[in-house]
């Protein structure tokens, strides 16, 4: 009976022994799978470790390895409360540094985190409600950081274009000398710099259209070589007689720029250079009258023309207002334009739909509106002044008139 005994005390000890190395190599396997997981990131590995089928099924209610799970959930939440942190602090420093790049791959590290199907689970994320707070916030001021960038570019190219069109050695500046061809070599490079932005878009349609006028110009130079057109003298020219004369050349740039005329009888006539400030203004569509089938050509001549015209007179008459002399700007030193030469060309596209045709109608539109603004302006009509100006910096934005006073 005692050897019965002995046997089944050490057979038990022998079981409990079995079972309690069964139980530390569950425990061992058990925290070094999740070291592992944790160390990866793979907190839905992680999590699976505390679940009870995760025990062998001899061991489920073991409470060595129950208090074991426990743990494991404690560090799950502790390395995931941790990991969490350094996301948010590392969205928090995109955002205040304004890394547009950094805020995105943060934001996306938390779509990963809260994904519902392949995200970590809510034991690794604890407050799931003030992460998707801290996402949403991240993802506003992403959205607001790439408007104002967006925004930024776009002001940036509008810069570009103007001064581009507008600058010292810019487009309005070659039309103002006549030199159509070198205003539009000079948009098409502006259009070359913007690429497909819509200045770079807006400076190619104003380059064709600068190319009909000089196509106008060539034909204009060629009739006038011909004799095949004529030219109304002024009051003060040719003895205060108003006839028709004939026009022997016409001569757009060098020292004999200008159109030249022949006076007096067919044996020993005159011939005067009228230099080209002469010819502008209010007489440019009687000057350069029609002398071919292109009728939108002329129109493009004429209305670069006026274009240059009126950015000067524009600039010129605001220098002469000033906010301390209650009376400037008005009586003498009213604005004198008239956009006659504008409404012509204007008129003269109307039926155009080619792009350049509308980009260049457009400008003359915003062109004719300023000289109703600068003339109400003049005449002490305020109320219809700030109505004209309101409509201009609305409707025509970034047209050349509306950028050239702006620059002022």
């Amino acid at each position: 009976v005692a050897d019965q005994l002995e046997g089944d005390l050490n057979a038990a000890a022998a079981a409990e022994a079995a079972r309690t190395q069964t139980i530390d190599a569950a425990e061992q396997q058990m925290r070094g799978e999740l070291a592992g997981h944790l160390q990866a990131q793979e907190f839905r590995s992680a999590a699976a470790l505390t679940e009870t089928s995760a025990l062998p099924e001899a061991l489920r209610s073991e409470p060595r390895l129950l208090e074991v799970q426990l743990e494991l959930k404690q560090e799950i939440a502790r390395v995931g409360a941790a990991a969490i942190t350094r996301l948010k602090e590392a969205l928090a420093k995109a955002v205040s540094d304004g890394d547009a790049a950094a805020m995105a791959d943060a934001i996306s590290a938390l779509d990963v985190v809260l994904d519902p199907a392949a995200g970590w689970p809510p034991l690794a994320i604890g407050d799931a409600q003030a992460l998707r707070a801290a996402r949403a916030e991240g993802s506003d001021a992403l959205r607001d950081l790439r408007a104002t960038l967006a925004a930024s570019v776009v002001t940036k190219n509008w810069t570009s274009y103007r001064d581009g069109m507008l600058g010292q050695a810019g487009v309005l500046v070659q039309v103002d000398g006549f030199n159509t061809t070198a205003a539009a070599k000079e948009a098409r490079e502006v259009a070359a710099a913007l690429g497909s932005t819509p200045p770079g878009q807006r400076a190619l349609e104003l380059a064709d259209s600068l190319d009909r006028a000089t196509a106008f110009l060539t034909s204009f130079a060629a009739a006038a070589s011909a004799g095949s057109l004529s030219y109304t003298p002024n009051d003060g020219e040719n003895g205060g007689r108003p006839e028709p004369v004939p026009v022997v050349s016409f001569v757009p740039r060098g020292e004999e720029r200008g159109l030249t005329v022949k006076f007096g009888p067919a044996i020993r006539p005159k011939y005067e250079l009228l230099e080209l400030p002469a010819l502008r203004g209010a007489r440019l569509a009687a000057v350069f009258q029609s002398c071919g089938d292109d009728e939108a050509a002329r129109a493009a001549f004429l209305g670069w023309v006026a274009l240059a015209d009126q950015v000067t007179a524009a600039r010129a008459y605001l220098e002469l207002v000033s906010p301390d002399r209650p009376e400037s700007g008005s009586g003498d030193d009213s604005f004198a334009g008239t956009g006659e030469i504008l409404a012509i060309a204007y008129a003269a596209l109307r039926h155009h739909e080619e792009p350049w045709a509308q980009s260049l109608r457009r400008e003359l539109s915003a062109a004719r509106l300023s000289v109703r603004a600068l003339r109400a302006f003049s005449s002490r009509r305020n109320l219809s002044a700030a109505n004209h100006i309101s409509r201009l910096l609305e409707s025509f934005p970034n047209t050349l008139v509306v950028s050239a006073l702006n620059a002022r």
